[in-house]
């Protein structure tokens, strides 16, 4: 408790000294405000009709391009380390998860990052969307290979570049391999990076229902 106090107590000087202000109108009091998380544009269904092999179901609750506030917020987190803009990210997939009925015991595996990156950036944004999620997270899988970003290949390079770059994360022990697993992603695009990991996934014996981003590029 005593911990818990201090760290609440020193977030209040921060947010004091330096006040949080909205990255789309600037009002104070937090990285998006609500009127500005109303303005991103949604799809009027989260659930994609068609998804790719492998996923029984593909949750998607926003379009990335000519949404504005949503792209300077994801770009806000993942680059200029604006992490606490993940609780209200997160918000967008809770309310599209609402719309499908995951068993009780689903667990969340965030897309993991190398761990060069990781050190560098300070964080794994797919992992901070998971924990803002209302199920149980697990790391279950690591990225063994430093690959290049997809966003910056051609789509015939994509898959080239993350071929075996996903292994099981052999510190996770007495999972179930029955345990139903929701893959977490920031922006999907090709579903390259997603069906790779599921995939490595499904080799080992684990039940891959769905996956899930922010917004479909």
């Amino acid at each position: 408790m005593y911990v818990l106090s201090m760290h609440s107590i020193l977030q209040q000087f921060i947010d004091i000294v330096f006040p949080k202000h909205c990255i789309s109108c600037e009002e104070e009091g937090s990285f998006l405000c609500n009127n500005c998380f109303k303005q991103i544009k949604k799809f009027k269904n989260p659930v994609m009709k068609h998804p790719p092999n492998p996923f029984k179901k593909v949750i998607i609750p926003c379009p990335y391009h000519k949404n504005p506030i949503l792209s300077k917020a994801v770009h806000r987190m993942k680059y200029s380390y604006y992490k606490d803009i993940s609780k209200d990210l997160a918000r967008l997939l809770t309310d599209a998860l609402k719309e499908v009925k995951l068993p009780r015991n689903t667990h969340l595996v965030p897309i993991p990052l190398h761990r060069k990156r990781e050190n560098f950036r300070g964080f794994n944004q797919s992992e901070l969307l998971a924990f803002n999620i209302n199920f149980p997270v697990v790391n279950l899988l690591t990225r063994s290979k430093e690959t290049q970003i997809q966003a910056n290949l051609k789509r015939s390079d994509r898959l080239k570049n993350l071929q075996n770059a996903f292994t099981i994360n052999p510190h996770i022990e007495n999972l179930p391999k029955t345990t139903p697993l929701l893959l977490i992603d920031d922006i999907c695009t090709t579903f390259t990076t997603v069906t790779q990991a599921a995939k490595v996934l499904q080799k080992n014996g684990y039940d891959v229902l769905l996956t899930g981003a922010l917004a479909l590029a």
